[in-house]
């Protein structure tokens, strides 16, 4: 369903996200970005929110603010429809 959702993460490591619609080029970064987070949330956890619409993928990126920090993390999405995180 078209609407806004928001992304959230659930980490002990401060990490970043990015949306893209439909693709992702690694080679440029910018290209096809919707939307970046950072840790705006509590205990260095990225929150999102952004309007998506129900006939497009996306990609979610998730990385961490220093390089080499590793760590376990989970997502979470709400909205007005289903979401799926694969």
């Amino acid at each position: 369903m078209n609407g806004s959702y928001s992304i959230g993460s659930n980490s002990g490591i401060d990490t970043l996200v990015y949306i893209y619609n439909n693709s992702f080029n690694m080679s440029n970064p910018n290209q096809n970005l919707l939307r970046k987070g950072d840790d705006s949330s509590e205990e260095n956890q990225f929150q999102l929110k952004v309007f998506l619409y129900s006939e497009h993928n996306y990609i979610l990126v998730v990385t961490t603010e220093k390089p080499r920090k590793t760590g376990s993390f989970s997502v979470a999405a709400a909205g007005l429809g289903y979401i799926t995180l694969v």
